[in-house]
């Protein structure tokens, strides 16, 4: 500040005029230190535009304007990942996967890569709002271009997550599909997965009705049989079972159940003789009666296995 009588520049706190001897008022100090302070928050007033500019950096205008993402819609999780929201696109990517595992039926992947599409950039520019409330937080006295420079490294994108999470995927799926010992086959609308290693049997009916396959060795033999069968044969799924387990007389029936598969509830029964136990599954679907009936003559662990996998994969179209 400067003296009230002769002008001289002197030191804040100094009470006399080292040139003049002028006495300096406490008020005139006070009213010194008041502009001084309003001069230094004027230059350190941070533009939060600006800072949002260098966090989003790549697209920034049209995120701002918000409306719908078809980067979102095409890429779903990915997206989010490309823009370091890792909770957000890992927690998508789980819950797609516990629901397509669910509701077996992968086109649920693309309903909720649809929606989001449209709240997407709504979302993202809160995201981005708030974490640049946190910068500003954690680094009160940086100024403006250190924030700026904060924000972007913060923000931007990720190509190397994007491709990252897409190369790791692609390896795990062709880790699961290498230990995954099954295949998938067909009757008709029927299919089921049964265990790589059961091959076809010698009872193949070449009307299409009728598939078998088998495994048989020292310690495992069992048959997966499918049965595509014209329901106006049978009174009722009793009688068509009925009919077709009771063609071996020594074979002894449990109750009738139920069981839901795949959101179809189909009907069930299990045959025993001395031989063998059977299990059979069957439902009516449009004109016909579909089975699924499993063998188990000798097993030392793999039969029962695969009984369970062939069942639980049962799915009808």
């Amino acid at each position: 500040m400067n003296c009230p009588r002769c002008g001289t520049f002197i030191n804040d706190g100094t009470k006399f005029c080292p040139n003049c001897g002028e006495q300096i008022s406490s008020q005139l100090q006070q009213s010194n230190y008041n502009q001084n302070n309003s001069l230094n928050m004027q230059n350190n007033v941070i533009n939060d535009d600006e800072l949002i500019n260098a966090y989003i950096a790549k697209d920034v205008e049209k995120i701002k304007k918000g409306g719908f993402s078809l980067s979102t819609f095409c890429l779903g999780g990915f997206y989010m990942l490309y823009r370091k929201m890792w909770i957000l696109g890992i927690g998508l990517f789980i819950i797609q996967y516990i629901l397509s595992l669910i509701l077996k039926n992968s086109i649920i992947i693309l309903i909720i890569n649809l929606i989001l599409a449209f709240f997407f950039k709504k979302i993202y520019l809160n995201v981005v709002k708030r974490n640049i409330e946190k910068i500003k937080q954690a680094n009160p006295n940086k100024s403006q271009n250190e924030l700026v420079s904060i924000c972007a490294k913060k923000g931007g994108t990720s190509n190397l997550a994007l491709f990252g999470t897409l190369a790791l995927i692609l390896v795990l799926g062709a880790i699961s599909g290498f230990l995954n010992n099954s295949q998938t086959v067909t009757l008709g609308n029927l299919s089921v997965d049964i265990p790589s290693n059961f091959g076809p049997g010698e009872n193949n009916d070449l009307l299409n009705n009728m598939d078998v396959y088998g495994i048989n060795e020292d310690d495992n033999y069992c048959l997966v049989s499918l049965y595509k069968v014209d329901k106006s044969k049978y009174n009722s799924i009793k009688d068509y079972l009925n009919t077709g387990i009771m063609k071996k007389n020594d074979d002894v029936l449990s109750d009738y159940k139920t069981k839901m598969i795949d959101g179809i509830t189909w009907n069930s029964v299990t045959a025993k003789n001395s031989k063998r136990t059977s299990y059979h599954y069957a439902v009516i679907k449009d004109a016909y009666i579909y089975e699924v009936e499993f063998e188990i003559y000798k097993d030392d662990g793999d039969c029962t296995k695969a009984y369970s996998t062939v069942i639980d994969s049962i799915e009808l179209k």
